[in-house]
Formats: C-alpha cells, sequence, structure tokens
C-alpha cells in the first residue's frame, strides 16, 4: 500500500503518521474514487464546492 502515496519518497509521512493513518489515508482515496466513479467531475463538484 505503501507506494499509493502517489510521487512521495518522503519517510516524513509514515513518521508523522504512524503506520495505522499512513495506511488509512490511501484505502480512504480508495474508497472515495469507487464511491464517487459513476459521477462526473462537474457533478462532484458542484456537490461539494461550497460545503465548507
Amino acid at each position: 500500500m505503501a507506494g499509493e502515496w502517489a510521487g512521495c519518497e518522503s519517510a516524513v509521512p509514515r513518521e508523522a503518521l504512524g503506520p495505522e493513518l499512513y495506511e488509512a489515508v490511501p484505502a480512504i482515496r480508495r474508497t472515495e474514487a469507487e464511491l464517487f466513479a459513476m459521477f462526473t467531475d462537474a457533478d462532484v463538484i458542484k456537490a461539494v464546492r461550497w460545503r465548507y
């Protein structure tokens, strides 16, 4: 799973987050990608643009 930190060759995220959170980040990103796969980029932007 560590390879899923695209382009990140640094050990800093793993050290800062610890192994559990470090592995959780790509897992969450994969789940989000699956969840929103049926929507277009415009749909997602419209749904979350002014949320925060």
